[in-house]
């Protein structure tokens, strides 16, 4: 297995069936939901959080792990040392984004290795799980979910395997991952995990517990169950505020870079507008931003350049934050200084 030896994974296996009651905090998009998913299936216990609107895990988070005897952190660019000095319990950390420093607790992370291999978490939470998820008529029952992860998170990994077991769900010789998310059904799966995470934690908890229950794919885009009809309902009703969404940022894109802010009290399309607006767009960068009180909320997109200097660059003497991989990165700006780090970013573009 490349970059990451099989002592690690083996290592992990080990600790999470031997855990009797784990807590799993994991990020809120599909590659988090997924890579949660296959944990909870693979280990048939424990409690899941999913942490919105923060890249982290900070210490608010500690009363939380109490009654449980293992920590297991999913798709978190960052934990806070006021967290990591308090947990006093066993902690598993995977993940993808940019290698931090940390001590004491078991981190898996293929960039630790190889700077260049940033393949999503839920494909690493596959390679733990697979070889222990039972076949269920000559089929990985769970292929289904690693794949819409890894997919959605901009990888084409199990592919072939994938095809030969769901030859329906997806097109032939696909050269990026944005072919099947926008013309297959693999997309269609793609939006219905994104959004079974907007709107009221209540209601996402509940999406969560719906998921888990989902046996297939086809149990899911063909509404074979109550709770695939309720999480399909759920899905249709916010692709249509999507919609509309989409046809307002198209007015925005004249230009070499599309600049759309938007305010919603009850949606973030953040992402997915910036990946829409990407592919329909490929020769432009994109900044896509959600009016948040007294913050925006950014995602970006460009191929042009890699975007992490240009966003770091962007952010200084700026009070905010960000970063991600090469071509999809993420900023929180206080509103008042956005001005001063879209003219940076700007500027920085028209290199």
């Amino acid at each position: 297995m490349k970059n990451i030896k099989m002592k690690e994974i083996e290592q992990i296996r080990e600790k999470l069936l031997k855990a009797e009651n784990p807590i799993i905090f994991f990020d809120d998009d599909p590659d988090g939901l997924c890579s949660y998913l296959l944990i909870k299936k693979f280990i048939g216990k424990g409690k899941g959080i999913s942490i919105r609107g923060e890249p982290w895990i900070s210490e608010k988070y500690l009363p939380y792990i109490k009654d449980h005897d293992l920590v297991i952190i999913l798709d978190k660019p960052m934990i806070k040392e006021e967290f990591l000095d308090n947990v006093k319990k066993p902690v598993i950390w995977i993940d993808h984004h940019a290698p931090q420093n940390v001590k004491g607790i078991i981190y898996f992370n293929p960039r630790l290795k190889d700077n260049e291999d940033n393949r999503p978490t839920t494909y690493w939470c596959y390679e733990i799980t697979k070889d222990n998820l039972q076949v269920h008529e000559g089929r990985s029952p769970y292929l289904w979910i690693a794949f819409t992860g890894i997919v959605a998170d901009y990888f084409l990994d199990y592919y072939k395997e994938f095809k030969k077991e769901y030859p329906d769900l997806v097109i032939d010789n696909p050269k990026e991952p944005t072919d099947l998310m926008y013309k297959s059904k693999v997309g269609k799966l793609i939006k219905i995990f994104s959004h079974s995470l907007k709107g009221k934690t209540k209601i996402v908890n509940k999406n969560i517990s719906l998921l888990e229950k989902i046996k297939t794919p086809y149990e899911l885009l063909n509404k074979e169950s109550e709770e695939a009809s309720e999480l399909v309902e759920n899905y249709e009703r916010i692709e249509k505020e999507f919609e509309k969404m989409v046809i307002e940022a198209e007015k925005h894109t004249a230009g070499k870079i599309i600049k759309f802010i938007y305010g919603n009290d009850k949606y973030s399309f953040t992402a997915e507008l910036a990946l829409y607006l990407s592919y329909k767009f490929p020769n432009k960068f994109i900044l896509v931003c959600r009016d948040d009180n007294d913050k925006l909320k950014c995602s970006i997109r460009g191929h042009k350049k890699e975007l992490p200097p240009i966003v770091n660059k962007s952010l200084i003497g700026v009070r905010g934050y960000g970063g991600g991989h090469k071509y999809a990165c993420g900023a929180t700006i206080e509103k008042e200084d956005f001005e001063k780090f879209w003219k940076t970013f700007e500027e920085e573009c028209e290199k």
